[in-house]
Parts: C-alpha cells; structure tokens; sequence
C-alpha cells in the first residue's frame, strides 16, 4: 500500500509539471533491457550490484558513436582527457595521475572481448576501437581487481564485439559524410556480412571499415592548413563453430591501424583559437592485430570458458624538440633546427583464461578461474638534432642524435580469482571475491648519447604478489529495485623509470623505479526500475582512499618519469537516469560529483595538501532527450537533442606547471528516417561552435586541446 500510495503521489507531481503519464492502459512503456558479463556470467544491468553503464548497439546507433570519445562524456564519473590521436586517457571517479598517459600503468583498465588492451608498462597508447557491428560497450566503476585483474583502479572499460550467427543471414552497410567548421572534410565507411556457412552449425561475421578525420587545426610555421587529419582502417573477421549444444567454439582477427598527420594542440593564449608552432608534427600510429580462441562449454551445473588471445601492438611516436634542444644546445651558442624525439615500441602477448561459471537459480552462484599474461616489448627511442653533433663534438659527441635507448621489458603475471554469491534470504545477498596474482617485470635498458654523458647498460626487474579482496552485500528493496554496499580493493603493479637523463637545469637524476599503489574503495548504491520498467534511477554514494598513488611527471626538457606522491582521496556521488513516460520519448540524465584531492605536501612533484588530482573533473552532467514517432507505412522518424556539461580540471599537481581547462557546455542534434531496411539521419556536433579547451600540456611549449569546431553531417545505414 506504501508503494502505491508513493505512485499516486508521482503520478500527481507528473501532472502538475503538464507531464502525461500511460499507466495501466494503452501501449506498454518499458526502457530495453540490457544483459552484461561484468561477473564474467550473464545478467540484467540491473540486477548487478556494481555502479555500472552499458551501451547497446542501438544506443550507439542513436549517438552516432564511432569512437570512446563519443560516448564517454555521457557515462557519469568517466572522464576522457582527450590529447592527439590514440594517446586518450581515461579517469573514473577522479582517480587519474596525470591528463595523459605516460610510462606508468592506466587507472582504468580497458578490455577488447577478453583481451587488456592497454600495456601494464607505457601504457601511452590507447587503441581506440572503432565502433561499428559492436554488441554493447560496458563501463565498470569503481576497482574491479578480482575479476579484472591490476590497472583497474577506477574501473574497467570493456568492448564487447558482435560474435557470428549461425542462424540467419545479416548485413550492414554504412556512410558518414560530414563538414567541420573552419575545418576539412570526414568521412567513414562501415560494413559488415554475417553468413551462416552450415545453418545452426557454422557461422561467419566479417566487418572491415575505414574513416578519414578531417583536421582543423592550423600550423603557420609550417605553412600547413588542417594538420590534425587522421585515417583509421581496420577490420574483424570471426568463425563460430557450435559443435553440439553444450560445446561452442569461436575465432576471430581483428586489425586497425591509425595513421594520424598531426596532433590536435593549439596555442594556450596568442596566435589562432585552432593555431599552433610546433616545428615536428607529434605523431602516435598504432598499428593493433589481435587473435582469439573462444571455447565455451555448457555443464549442467556450470559454464567452462577458456580464452586464448595472442595480440600484436606496434606504435611509432613522433614529437617535437625543438624547444628542448635550444634550452640544452643553446648556451652553446647554437639555433637548432626542427628536432624530434622519436620511439618505436613492438609488443608481443600472450593471454590465457581459464574459468568456470555457475548455472541454475539455487541460492549460490559463483564464479573462479586462473589467468596468464606474457608480453615481450622492446621500445627504441632517438632524439635527433640534426647539426648538434658539431657542437657537442669538442665534448666527444659527434652524433646528431643526443640521446637514445634500447628498452626491452618483458614481464608475465599469473593469477587465481574467484567471487562467490550467497542469497540468504529472498531479499539479501551477500558477494565476496579475492584474486591473488604473481607479478613479475624485466627491465633492461642500453643508452648512448650526450645527453647521456656515453653509453650505459643496466638490467633490473620486479616481482611483486599481493591479492584485491572484494565484498558486496545487496538488498532487494521491492521486486525491481536493490540497495548494495561494498568495499573493494585495487590495486597497480610498481616498475622501473625507463633511463632519461638528469634534469638539464639542476643536474638531478630521476628516480629509476617506483612502487605499487593501491586503493580501497567504500560504496553505498541502489539501482532500481519504476512504474514497469518504464523509469531506470540508478545512484551510487562513494569514498576511495588511496596510497602511494603514483604520479607521471613531465621534466622540463619533455621526458617523462613515475614518482610515488603518499596518499589521496576521491569522494562523489553519482546518478543515472532513464525515463521514457510516454511511447516513444526517452529522457535521460547522467550526473557525477567527484573530489579527487592530494592528502599530503608532496615537494617532489610540486603538489600541496588539498591538491585537486590532474585529469579529474569535479562536476559532469549530460542530459538527452529523444523522441521517436510513426510516419506513413512502416517508416519512423526521431528527434535526439543532447548536452553535455563538464567542469575544470587540471592538468598537474605541480601549482608551477599546471593549467586549468574544462568548465565548458556541449550541445548536440540528431534527426533520422527509419525504414525496415536502411536509415538516414543528420547531425549537428556542438551545435554553438564552443571552443573551449578539453586538455592542457605545460612543458617548455603550453599547449591545449580544443572541442572540434561545429560539424555537421549525414549517416546513411542500410540491412540487405
């Protein structure tokens, strides 16, 4: 009587505010149901004790997502601090070291199907996945280190691919044309085929795309217009096998390689709004193949998976020195010309998970498994003046290159997880997890150069074990709604600095290694779905200590060390709401509050008690409003119109170097036909042209990140 009493009195509130709401009669209002594996088994969203997003195929469909950056400013507590192409990083729940990815491992963990696709060492390349023919994507917040292993401090980020369908034929076809302002031209190409080669036996899906970024960034000291353009190409195929209905075998390939021109910084004040110097493009190409073997076996009590991955990552790196050079090379009385510091990295893994998965709908479910994780990485670095040869040559370096290293830092972890549920009544749950994991990382580094002051070698490794306890109790408040608590445990593996020369102006060394961090996180959450299923609200209340956090410091000549900074805390709260109170409207809202602060004087990297940590913003909100409605025959059209809003940031803890960014509101449009077989729609990216900074990099050459300029565009999609 209490619940109805509630509804009545919502139902009164709605029409006051002129708000019809269909109950009990007419046409059924329900928002989709979403089903996840965040617990390594199948699951409604809602049923899933974990502050979590899922994004479905038709909801990126909907945004226009073809890459992370397109949906991340819609999940509350993700931030992307978005750089040059492919070097992105991601923060979740204000737990970052840095706005960018450096030498140290990600605190968010980011996973294609079974694979972690970010390096535990220099993990500065972040492959962004092209989105089409995608499952779902799932946001995981808060650490996730029992099921997911080290680097998922904050959380994980996981990329679900379509599988094939031995059932039925499918296709897809799609094209995105569009125009930025100011700007050139885009385009993509997207397709994909599913074909049942033995129906009900033996399937095949194979999708291949191939995007061009228009650039809108100008660099007059080059003479170059546009310069941020960047082409994407890739492709996945896939075999699926079911051999009998307990056993079903999948392999897939999947490639893309990136190709950018030019990164997208501009001056921080003077110059252009979309200008910048830079006498060297900055360049990051990855170039991504992955490999899997997946075997599922149906038990009657219990799911067998084995996942078998061998993945390939290469990534050229290209920055500018110029500034660096004249600081060391011009006391000498020396110009240079434009100069580069260049790597290339050659990753090698290989992944293997074994678990077992509980079936049934007895008061027990559980989930175990073992993990292995081998890499080989070796990384050559070159910084090049050309002409500084001739004047360190009287000091007995007659090379143009000043500095360079051979890095190889081949490691393995091994791990053993598990989490059990117990449902002790009806209404209460209780969860506990524990992964123990065996890390080990080897470290070998050859140098030469002037800035080196002559060649060196040294060889060093780590070997670390430790365990990520997790505990979750839940409670079901009504049959459609559930109130957790949980404590959680993450944790990020300590390693080696790679070798860089002491500090040009003080003559200190860097610190050649550094430790592990970790964190507890305390969460209170409910998750909840209202009026039959018509309204989705799903808050979470959150307090994260954390210790020996580690910090990606930039030195003033550009190199890039890890330093350990004692203790910090996050506390935050988050909401999410879905509402579709008539046919065809949907409302929804995501908002974050996250205080992300240094809980320590920390003089070795510039930070003061109080210190907001870099790369995390306070406040984010998006809200988005779609509404969809019949024409003639079997056509239907849409409406989506969507805003964003995101507060400041900072790129540092060090008060020297910092810059502010962020505080700025983004407004998007979309409208589309949709006919049984193929769809049109158009669209309008920040739609008032703002173009306020999204990153900020301090150094000898401040440099920011801009929001893209207004664009505008049309996406044609068709089944055949």
């Amino acid at each position: 009587m209490a619940s109805d009493h509630l509804t009545y009195r919502m139902l009164g509130l709605f029409s006051i505010l002129g708000i019809r709401v269909a109950w009990g009669a007419g046409e059924a209002v329900t928002l989709e149901e979403v089903v996840v594996t965040a617990t390594k088994r199948q699951e409604n969203i809602q049923d899933v004790p974990i502050a979590m997003t899922a994004l479905s195929t038709a909801k990126l469909e909907r945004l226009g997502a073809d890459t992370f950056a397109d949906f991340a400013r819609l999940v509350p507590g993700l931030s992307l601090n978005e750089g040059p192409q492919n070097y992105a990083q991601f923060t979740i729940r204000g737990i970052g070291t840095s706005n960018t990815n450096g030498n140290t491992q990600s605190t968010v963990a980011t996973y294609i199907d079974e694979l972690p696709a970010l390096d535990s060492f220099g993990s500065a390349n972040t492959p962004d996945l092209r989105l089409f023919d995608i499952e779902r994507v799932e946001v995981l917040r808060g650490p996730q280190g029992t099921l997911f292993g080290s680097g998922s401090l904050g959380g994980a980020i996981r990329v679900i691919t379509n599988k094939p369908d031995t059932m039925a034929f499918h296709s897809k076809a799609e094209t995105t044309l569009s125009s930025t302002e100011g700007g050139a031209d885009s385009y993509g190409l997207n397709a994909m085929v599913n074909v049942p080669l033995v129906p009900q036996s033996l399937a095949m899906r194979a999708v291949v795309y191939d995007r061009r970024d228009g650039g809108y960034v100008d660099n007059p000291a080059r003479g170059a217009t546009n310069v941020n353009s960047e082409r994407a190409y890739g492709g996945r195929i896939a075999l699926r096998y079911v051999a009998t209905d307990a056993l079903a075998l999948t392999g897939s390939i999947l490639y893309q390689h990136n190709d950018p021109n030019d990164g997208p910084f501009v001056f921080v004040s003077g110059g252009g709004t979309y200008q910048y110097g830079a006498l060297v493009p900055t360049v990051i190409r990855p170039e991504l193949s992955v490999g899997n073997l997946l075997a599922e076996y149906s038990l009657p009590w219990a799911t067998l998976t084995s996942s078998t991955t061998y993945a390939r990552n290469n990534v050229h790196t290209v920055s500018d020195f110029t500034p660096a050079a004249a600081l060391i090379l011009g006391p000498f009385g020396f110009n240079p010309p434009p100069s580069s510091s260049q790597s290339d990295s050659y990753g090698r893994y290989f992944v293997q998970e074994l678990r077992l998965a509980s079936r049934g709908e007895g008061p027990w479910s559980w989930t175990g498994g073992l993990f292995y994780y081998h890499k080989t990485r070796e990384s050559h670095f070159l910084v090049t003046v050309p002409g500084g040869g001739a004047v360190t040559a009287p000091l007995g370096f007659t090379s143009d290159v000043l500095f360079g290293a051979t890095i190889p830092t081949p490691g393995e972890e091994m791990a053993a997880f598990g989490e059990v549920s117990y449902r002790m009544t009806d209404r209460l749950q209780a969860t506990a997890g524990m992964r123990f994991f065996h890390d080990v990382s080897r470290y070998s580094e050859t140098t030469f150069g002037f800035l080196n002051g002559g060649d060196t070698h040294s060889t060093r490794s780590t070997a670390e074990s430790s365990h990520t306890p997790k505990f979750v109790l839940s409670y079901r408040i009504a049959p459609q709604s559930m109130a957790y608590v949980q404590m959680a445990e993450g944790y990020r593996v300590g390693q080696n600095n790679p070798a860089i020369p002491p500090d040009p102006i003080t003559g200190v060394s860097r610190p050649k290694s550094y430790r592990p961090d970790s964190l507890w996180n305390y969460e209170v959450g409910i998750k909840s779905s209202l009026f039959d299923g018509a309204l989705v609200a799903n808050a979470a209340l959150y307090r994260i200590n954390w210790r020996d956090i580690q910090i990606d410091q930039l030195t003033p000549d550009q190199f890039n060390y890890i330093a350990n900074a004692g203790k910090a805390h996050s506390q935050g709260a988050e909401l999410e709401l879905n509402w579709q109170p008539l046919p065809g409207l949907l409302l929804a809202t995501a908002a974050s509050v996250s205080d992300a602060r240094l809980d320590n004087n920390n003089p070795a990297v510039g930070g003061v008690r109080g210190d907001r940590l870099p790369g995390s913003a306070q406040f984010t909100l998006s809200d988005s409003a779609q509404y969809s409605f019949p024409l003639r025959g079997k056509a239907t059209s849409y409406l989506r119109l969507n805003h964003v809003h995101v507060g400041a940031a900072y790129s540092a803890l060090d008060h020297t170097m910092r810059i502010r960014y962020g505080d700025y509101d983004i407004l998007g449009a979309r409208a589309g036909v949709q006919f049984p077989s193929w769809e049109i729609a158009l669209f309008v990216n920040n739609v008032t042209n703002n173009d306020a900074t999204v990153n900020a990099t301090a150094g000898l050459s401040p440099s920011v990140v801009r929001l893209r300029p207004r664009t505008a565009g049309l996406t044609v999609r068709t089944d055949f």
